[in-house]
Formats: C-alpha cells, sequence, structure tokens
C-alpha cells in the first residue's frame, strides 16, 4: 500500500498505459481501470488511494456518475476529470459534484504532472485535518478547582486521570505539591504567567489559569492535554519544510530545464523561429542568425514582410494566423549577403491560451544536398549514356563472338557438307547420264523423261535448302526472336553436322516427345549451342575410344538427341547424352568459364560452353550437366515454354472443334 497510488480511469487503453508509463517515472504507482465498476472495486482493494484521474465519457457509466459514487464512499477523495469536449457545462457540473480538477484533451504532461502533483499535495492536507479534527473531537480537559493561594478545593474525575493521581491526594494541599508541578505556581504569582506547559507520564499538559469574578474567591485551572497537537505541530512542520524543499527543488529543475532548452536551441543545426500571438519574434535561435546573417530585430522585419507577401512561397511557413500545418515544404530564404539557402520548412500554430495562437517554425538547411543531389543527376546521367555505350559496344562484340563461334563449327563441318553436296550431285549426274542413254537407244519417251527431271528437281530443291540453311547459319543474327519447336531445331542441327558425326562411325539417335510445346528464340543462335554440344559429344566419344584402343560398341557409339517437358512447369530440355569419356567433378564445375579446356590447343580454345551458356542465358534459359568417369555426359538446355503461342494454339484449337 503506497499514499501515492494513483487511479486511471479510461476506456482507451493507449491513454491509461501512456499515462501509466509517465506516472512510473515520477514515482507513482499507477492502477489502471477501463470503467466505472472496475475503478469502484480498485478503489474498496486500495483504500491508500488518494488521487483519481477520470475520463468524463465512459462506458455505462460515465465519469460525472462515477465521481458521486466515490464521493459517498471516499469524501477525501481527490479527483481530477478528463474530457476531449469543449463543454463548460461538463465542467461546471463535475466541479459542482466535488471535483477538483478538470484537464482538457489532449493533455500535456507538464499540466498532468502539475495537477497530480497539486492533488496529492491536498491529499496530504486532507489527511492532517482530518486528524487534527480527530484530535479535537478526542480532546481530553481537566477541572482543578483551587483558592486564590492555589490549595486544590475540587478535582474533576478528567484532571486526576491526566495527572495520575487521585483526587483525595490532591484535595487541601498547593496544586504545585506534586514534584513534576512545580511550574503551576506561576500561574499564581501577582503577574501570572499565561499558561504553563508541563510534561506528566509522557503526555504533555497544558495549564491554563481562567479569569472568574473574584468575589466567588476561587482559581479555576484548566488542564489541557496537548500531546496530540504538539505531534501534529510536528508534523505539519516537517510536512511545511517538505513542500519547501519540493517547490526549491521543483524551482531549480525548471531554471535548469529552461537553461539547458535554450543551450539546446541554440546548439541545434536547424533553424528554430517562434512567433507569439502578439506576432513578435520571442525566438530566434543563433543557427538561423548564422544561416540569414539577421539579428533577432532584422529577422523579426523581414519575416513580417514574407508573412504580408501572398506570392511567397515562405508566406504560409511564416503567417502567425494561418490555421495550416507546414510539413517539408522546400524554399529558398535570401541570406543577409545576398546568397540565398534553400531550407525544408515545417510550422505549426501553438496554443498559448484561449484565442491566443503563436507560430512555431523548423527550417532545416538542405543547400548542399541539393547541391549534392544535382551533382548526382548529373553524374548518374553521364553513367547511364555509358552503360548505354557500354552495351552497345558489348552487344556488337557478344555477336562478332557467337559469328565467330559459328564459323570455326562451320569449318569443323566443310567435310560434312562437301559429303552432303555429293550425294544430290551423284543423283542429278547418274539421272542426266540415263536420259542420255535412252535417248540414244531410243526408248526415251515423255513420261520417262518427267520422271527424270522431276527426279533432278527434287535433288537440286534438296541442295538449294541445305545451302540456304548454310547461308542463315554463317549469317550474323540480328537477334529477332520466334516462336521455335524441338524439333525444328533437331532437324536443322543435324542437316549439318549429322552426316560428319556418321563419317566418324557414329549414331545419332533422336528421342522428340511430340506433345512437347514450343519456345521462342533465334534459331541459328539454339542450332549453333546444339551443333557445339553434338560436337562435345563426338569428341567424348572418340576420346574414350582412344584410351580403350579397341572398337566401341553400339551403346557406346551412339549420341542420342532427347527433347521433353522438363520437371519444373512451362519449362522444356533439349539433351544431348553421350557414353564417351565423361568428366570428373572438379573439371564439371569449370567447364563454361571462358578458355577453360581439356582439349589440345589444336582442338578447341575453351570458348564453345562458355558462348553456349552466354547464348542460352541471353534466351531466359541455361545450360546443366551432368557427367562421371567412363560413363559419358548429359548435356541439357533449358528454355522457357512459349506461353502466348501455347495460349493461342489453345484457343485456335478451341474455335475449330465444333467442325470436328
Amino acid at each position: 500500500m503506497s499514499a501515492r497510488e494513483i487511479l486511471i480511469v479510461d476506456d482507451d487503453p493507449a491513454t491509461r498505459e501512456g499515462i501509466a508509463e509517465l506516472l512510473s517515472l515520477r514515482e507513482l504507482t499507477p492502477l489502471l481501470a477501463a470503467d466505472g465498476p472496475e475503478a469502484l472495486k480498485l478503489l474498496k482493494q486500495h483504500p491508500a488511494i488518494r488521487v483519481v484521474l477520470t475520463d468524463v465519457r465512459l462506458p455505462g457509466m460515465d465519469g460525472v456518475k462515477l465521481l458521486g459514487q466515490m464521493r459517498l464512499a471516499h469524501p477525501h477523495l481527490q479527483v481530477v476529470l478528463m474530457t476531449a469536449f469543449h463543454d463548460r457545462a461538463v465542467a461546471m457540473r463535475a466541479l459542482r459534484q466535488g471535483a477538483n480538477d478538470f484537464l482538457q484533451k489532449p493533455i500535456r504532461a507538464e499540466d498532468l504532472l502539475q495537477a497530480i502533483e497539486r492533488s496529492l499535495h491536498r491529499a496530504r492536507l486532507e489527511v492532517v485535518s482530518s486528524h487534527w479534527r480527530e484530535v479535537l473531537d478526542q480532546l481530553k480537559t481537566g477541572t482543578l478547582i483551587c483558592d486564590p493561594m492555589g490549595i486544590v478545593k475540587s478535582v474533576t474525575p478528567e484532571a486526576a486521570e491526566l495527572l495520575r493521581r487521585s483526587a483525595d491526594s490532591m484535595v487541601g494541599k498547593p496544586v504545585w505539591n506534586s514534584t513534576h508541578l512545580g511550574n503551576v505556581r506561576d500561574l499564581f504569582e501577582e503577574e501570572p504567567a499565561a499558561h504553563v506547559g508541563l510534561l506528566v507520564a509522557e503526555r504533555h499538559l497544558h495549564f491554563e489559569r481562567v479569569p472568574v469574578n473574584r468575589e466567588l474567591g476561587i482559581a479555576l485551572l484548566l488542564v489541557i492535554d496537548v500531546t496530540e497537537q504538539r505531534r501534529m505541530k510536528k508534523d505539519l512542520a516537517g510536512f511545511a519544510q517538505e513542500v519547501e524543499t519540493r517547490v526549491a527543488e521543483r524551482t531549480r529543475f525548471l531554471s535548469e530545464e529552461i537553461h539547458f532548452t535554450e543551450r539546446l536551441l541554440d546548439t541545434a543545426d536547424v533553424l528554430i523561429a517562434y512567433i507569439n500571438p502578439e506576432d513578435k519574434l520571442e525566438r530566434w535561435n543563433k543557427f538561423g542568425q548564422i544561416v540569414t546573417g539577421l539579428s533577432v530585430e532584422e529577422a523579426e522585419r523581414r519575416l513580417a514582410k514574407y508573412a504580408r507577401d501572398e506570392n511567397s512561397p515562405l508566406q504560409p511557413v511564416f503567417d502567425p494566423r494561418c490555421p495550416d500545418e507546414i510539413s517539408g515544404r522546400m524554399a529558398a530564404i535570401p541570406a543577409e549577403d545576398g546568397t540565398e539557402r534553400v531550407l525544408t520548412w515545417s510550422a505549426r500554430r501553438f496554443r498559448e491560451g484561449p484565442g491566443m495562437w503563436g507560430r512555431l517554425i523548423i527550417g532545416i538547411d538542405v543547400t548542399e544536398q541539393k547541391q549534392l543531389e544535382t551533382t548526382l543527376q548529373n553524374y548518374n546521367a553521364y553513367l547511364e549514356d555509358m552503360v548505354k555505350q557500354r552495351s552497345r559496344e558489348l552487344k556488337t562484340k557478344n555477336a562478332q563472338l557467337i559469328h565467330t563461334a559459328r564459323l570455326a563449327s562451320l569449318g569443323e563441318m566443310v567435310g560434312s557438307i562437301a559429303h552432303e553436296m555429293k550425294q544430290p550431285l551423284n543423283v542429278i549426274a547418274i539421272t542426266a547420264d540415263l536420259i542420255k542413254l535412252l535417248r540414244k537407244n531410243g526408248k526415251l519417251n515423255d513420261d520417262l523423261l518427267e520422271s527424270n527431271l522431276d527426279k533432278i528437281r527434287g535433288t537440286v530443291d534438296r541442295m538449294a535448302t541445305t545451302i540456304n540453311h548454310l547461308r542463315g547459319f554463317t549469317h550474323i543474327d540480328a537477334t529477332t526472336f520466334k516462336s521455335l519447336t524441338v524439333k525444328q531445331v533437331v532437324n536443322g542441327s543435324l542437316a549439318l553436322i549429322g552426316e560428319q558425326i556418321r563419317l566418324e562411325d557414329l549414331e545419332i539417335e533422336t528421342e522428340v516427345d511430340g506433345e512437347i510445346p514450343p519456345f521462342r528464340g533465334e534459331q541459328n543462335q539454339i542450332e549453333q549451342v546444339l551443333i557445339n554440344l553434338l560436337q562435345n559429344a563426338r569428341d567424348a566419344v572418340l576420346e574414350l575410344k582412344e584410351q580403350q584402343g579397341r572398337a566401341l560398341t553400339l551403346e557406346q557409339r551412339t549420341i542420342i538427341v532427347r527433347g521433353k517437358p522438363h520437371s519444373e512447369k512451362n519449362w522444356i530440355a533439349v539433351e544431348v547424352q553421350d557414353r564417351g569419356s565423361g568428366m570428373p567433378l572438379e573439371v564439371a564445375e569449370h567447364i563454361f568459364e571462358p578458355f577453360f579446356t581439356t582439349k589440345d590447343s589444336s582442338r578447341g580454345t575453351g570458348l564453345g560452353l562458355a558462348i553456349c551458356l552466354n547464348i542460352m542465358r541471353a534466351h531466359g534459359g541455361d545450360v546443366e550437366v551432368e557427367s562421371a568417369p567412363g560413363k559419358g555426359s548429359v548435356f541439357r538446355m533449358l528454355f522457357p515454354v512459349d506461353t502466348e503461342a501455347v495460349m493461342l494454339a489453345s484457343q485456335h484449337t478451341g474455335k475449330q472443334s465444333p467442325a470436328k
């Protein structure tokens, strides 16, 4: 239990907790309630509560009704009401019901703490006052009747109890007969004392002679127990000393706080100005003076000019009558030396009293920041131009590199191409000789002539197709992507290199899934990648034959080209599998690096697979490899599905399906 327990009653948890945290910093003990019944329950559980801080608007039982019920049970309770409404009637009603203080939301922390401290002081005074009333109510007063010479004639029971003596032992004797009552004689001198105080059996007694008519021949002495009075007087003195100490500490704290605030404002690297309700520039910190070169008097005239100029961007910032809150407004302010400083301004109204508004202005100097931003923007533009230029150069060099690699592949395919050309030329020659022979023998009729000419025409078309494909393969790409099928790319590649591989006594087997979706790409580049992988597969098989020194089995001599959907959705794969020499892991990890090769200098530069990877990634795809020594390798080309072509094909199929 603590005399500094404060009950907070508010239905808003954030408000309760915020006030509780603030009070805890002042070593006060907050107790929280969300409504009236809960508050009454806490008051019953914590009788030491002296101050209640309650909102007027509460669910069920409002703050004024709660005040009335608390007053019935706890008449000495200090109650501070809070409200967010500008309602004087509510305030008057609350004060009539016995509210000790009234705060209007939003509440400043300083106002709240001052109200709490006032209430705690009133509570302590109330406790002291109540104690005094109890003392006075229980005050014990005794009476001694003496003759003018101080001889006791009668003693009331209360006096005998206070003096710790029987009445019989005192009657007929001077009242000061007892050792501890000797000072009572002073009341019977010619110039009697006003009163005498004595300590009897650890109790402080006050003796006072009451004037009576001399004709009665008696002296009336009052004996009053002032023990509690003296204790209360001591307590009051201590309390007064404590109040004086606290006031002195608070005064010192406020003085230090004001001094610290002034030093803080003057050392801050921001411009701080305050225009009071009388339109006077009350605060103009040192940073403001340094940035603008203006003294307080000069700044007051200059800011007033800005406030009157409706065309100035600073007008709403410095106009004390502007109701708007300004935040993040960037505007330049001329300095005394003719230069301009760019600041980011914030301003808001500050209420000093009813209808009295000042204006607090804060300006952050961003001049150097703006200059740096301009420099960075120019530099960024320069870098962007450089990146574009380098990108164009790299794109050109990349195309040239790919074309060079393609020509190198073409050089390796010359024998295969020559063989491919000899076959149709042989057909043409034989057919031509046959026509001559038939004509010489007189057996050449129109049907035979037309049949043999068609054969020559078909052979010529086949040669033209091969030559056109070869021309396209040697052409520098414009990198125009189109929708392609796996079968289309595989057939095109095998048309150029297939015969060369077969001349090495190797077999090529194709496994292309008929349901595989299309992908987008540049056909010549994709064929270049596939041809490179086929050449590598051929070299791996021939290397194995050389290592073994004997003929290979059919399975070892067979290279498989496989097209299928990939395990990941919307991806397809084209695999080239061989059962050649294979590679260890430490080699496979580096094969896509430029200039890395396991072949001698006469058979490769190490750029082939690096270029393949570059081409595949330019198509949004990738190349994977699985290999082991003596077991061969699988190179996997990965392509994203051409979803747009798939959707168009699906729509086309759907439109035609009713015609089935």
